[in-house]
């Protein structure tokens, strides 16, 4: 049976963080947003704000690393001569990015390719993984250590083999002032290799925090030149993205009705949600269920009550922000009665015959029952019968000139009670009787 049904969906708050960005949700006018949802968003907004913790930065991350070494001096196999349009080696400029060209002074390694390496004639480019883990005891003290080769540290010419160190190498590092910049002392290893002119046993870098899973790790160019490091850190293993276009629908009947919800995922990286529910505005979420897939029925309603619904997506790493939030109201339609305020009906006239089809209704078709009364003080139901399909007749037939209603003005003054199990209406009226000449 049908129940009057008010869904509000309360627009989300999509995953405000991901690699690359993407643009946030946006809200047309006359869109209801939920405390929580806003909240969402300004956590995101804010985030820039707030100091980078080691905590954030503890984990696996996928780098990219966008390099110049430096851009001094001769460019292996390139005629810079030629290009000069003179063979005077006095005349040798800087020549753009010069990495693991294997001439001796700039060593061979891991993760490049003079051929085939540069990026748009401008840079190197190359991808690792990098695991950074919190020193014990300390706040802001951290490690660093790539995978597959001396990853972050070093720019500048003059640093000889310390190029050639491509793995096993551990940087201990530590944030400065709180937020912004950070200092890394390298391992022992690569302080071991620097044999050229130049040797540095720490680094300095600017780290920003492009979202919750991807941090920019910054340094240089050095003076102009083409000497720069640049490193994207897009986090592993993170909680899923967040569940969006969640609704919700209601079937059911008085005794037993059902709250059908479905959304939908995003990505693959979810294996599970969560379906949590509040009574009230104010209220606390709780957990109704963990379903995996898009949709989950809650049973657990009774009439007459309004609930708020949202959903996450859980796998071993986490759970995400949450979907947008809904709020079913779920009521009954009270019946109505549509009996004018008074009936005529000719003496000697058992039968009220018009009363029939103006009697009651229902919204939700419910099943009706009707009950005639008095208007106090009288009695005058008394001298009628009610029939269970609403047909209203006198016990006896009715005469003009002997009335029997109690104040016996052939007025008899009556009430129509209707009831659809749950609620009760009334409604005063009136049988008239009417005089017949002879």
């Amino acid at each position: 049976m049908k129940k009057i049904l008010i869904i509000l969906i309360l627009l989300s708050s999509t995953q405000l963080y991901a690699a690359p960005y993407d643009t946030a949700v946006r809200f047309s006018e006359g869109d209801v947003i939920s405390a929580e949802v806003l909240n969402d968003i300004l956590d995101r907004i804010e985030l820039s704000l707030k100091d980078i913790t080691v905590a954030e930065l503890v984990g696996t991350w996928n780098a990219i690393q966008h390099v110049c070494m430096t851009s001094l001096g001769r460019a292996p196999g390139i005629a810079i001569d030629a290009e000069l349009g003179n063979s005077d080696d006095s005349l040798d400029q800087g020549y753009g990015c010069l990495w693991g060209s294997g001439d001796g002074n700039y060593p061979s390694f891991t993760g490049w390719d003079a051929a085939t390496s540069m990026e748009d004639g401008l840079y190197g480019k190359r991808t690792d993984t990098m695991t950074i883990t919190a020193v014990s005891g300390s706040d802001t003290k951290f490690t660093i250590q790539s995978q597959n080769f001396n990853f972050i540290l070093r720019i500048g010419n003059g640093q000889g083999a310390a190029y050639a160190i491509n793995s096993g190498v551990t940087h201990e590092c530590a944030i400065i002032g709180g937020h912004g910049l950070f200092g890394c002392l390298s391992d022992d290893a690569v302080n071991s290799a620097s044999s050229k002119i130049l040797r540095r046993d720490w680094t300095y870098y600017n780290l920003r925090r492009l979202s919750p899973t991807r941090f920019e790790i910054v340094a240089g160019p050095v003076q102009g030149m083409g000497i720069f490091n640049l490193i994207i850190m897009d986090k592993t293993n993170v909680p899923p993205e967040a569940p969006t276009a969640l609704s919700a629908s209601v079937a059911g009947d008085v005794n037993s009705a059902t709250v059908s919800l479905s959304w939908t995922i995003n990505g693959s990286a979810a294996t599970g949600g969560e379906v949590k529910r509040k009574l009230s505005l104010d209220g606390s979420w709780s957990t109704l269920g963990t379903p995996s897939t898009g949709s989950y029925s809650d049973t657990d309603i009774t009439l007459n009550n309004s609930y708020w619904y949202r959903v996450f997506a859980t796998n071993a790493n986490g759970t995400s922000v949450g979907s947008n939030v809904v709020k079913v109201n779920w009521f009954n339609s009270p019946p109505s009665i549509n009996v004018p305020s008074a009936i005529s009906v000719d003496e000697n006239t058992l039968t009220t015959s018009n009363f029939t089809d103006l009697l009651a209704s229902d919204a939700d078709a419910h099943s009706l029952t009707l009950t005639l009364g008095s208007q106090s003080p009288g009695n005058d139901a008394s001298d009628f019968a009610l029939a269970s399909n609403g047909e209203l007749s006198f016990n006896a037939t009715p005469d003009y000139e002997s009335p029997a209603d109690y104040d016996t003005n052939n007025i008899y003054d009556l009430i129509l009670t209707v009831t659809d199990g749950i609620e009760t209406v009334s409604q005063d009226f009136s049988v008239v009787v009417l005089n017949v000449s002879d």
